[in-house]
C-alpha cells in the first residue's frame, strides 16, 4: 500500500479516531465485495463488524446517553 513499515491501520492513543487502509466503507454489503470466494452464501461483509462494534462502543460508553 505504500506506507510506512506498511501500516494498514493506525489509531489514536484515546482510541477515538481511527484510520484504516483497505477503507471498510467501501464494500461492507455483499454484492459491493470484489471476490466473495467461499463466502457465497453471507448478506454482509465481515467488515460490517467494524462499524456495528463501533456503535456499541459508543453507545455503551456515551456519559450523554440517556439509554444507559
Amino acid at each position: 500500500n505504500g506506507s510506512e513499515y506498511g501500516t494498514a491501520a493506525i489509531s489514536s492513543r484515546c482510541g477515538r479516531y481511527l484510520a484504516i487502509m483497505p477503507h471498510p466503507e467501501r464494500c461492507f454489503l455483499k454484492w459491493q465485495l470484489p471476490y466473495c470466494g467461499f463466502y457465497d452464501d453471507i448478506l454482509e461483509s465481515p467488515w460490517v463488524y467494524i462499524f456495528r462494534n463501533a456503535y456499541r462502543f459508543v453507545k455503551k460508553n456515551n456519559k450523554n446517553n440517556k439509554n444507559n
